[in-house]
């Protein structure tokens, strides 16, 4: 009796333990997302499932996809250009609107994908003060 007690108290914790993993992420957006990406196939940056603001920009739609995956977003490894010295001379791509940094931060339900590490982006230029 000893014995089967131990076993059936394991199989219940590791039940629980599945069952609470299984709900967290289920309901979690950014790992649902990271996810179908991965299943879809959809390259690298893609942001599936989740209808972005039209006036973003493709960088910017690039940018979220990297933040929403827990990755950095660097712009300059994605688009390339000079050095942060010759930031004039940066093409367009490197480019960020104050409206995307606002969205991701503040808007629902782009600031509630943001995961828990917070917002990596770099060798990116803003158009306006944020």
């Amino acid at each position: 009796m000893h014995r089967s007690y131990h076993f059936v108290r394991a199989l219940l914790l590791s039940i629980t333990a599945f069952l609470i993993i299984a709900i967290t992420v289920h309901f979690s957006p950014a790992v649902a997302l990271a996810a179908d990406r991965v299943h879809s196939g959809r390259g690298h940056g893609s942001v599936p499932r989740l209808k972005l603001p039209p006036e973003w920009t493709p960088q910017e739609r690039w940018t979220f996809g990297e933040i929403i995956t827990g990755r950095e977003a660097d712009l300059k490894a994605k688009y390339g250009g000079p050095a942060p010295g010759a930031a004039g001379a940066w093409p367009p791509e490197r480019y960020l609107s104050p409206q995307f940094v606002d969205a991701i931060s503040a808007r629902a339900p782009y600031r509630e994908m943001v995961p828990r590490q917070g917002v990596q982006i770099s060798s990116a230029r803003f158009t306006n003060k944020l």
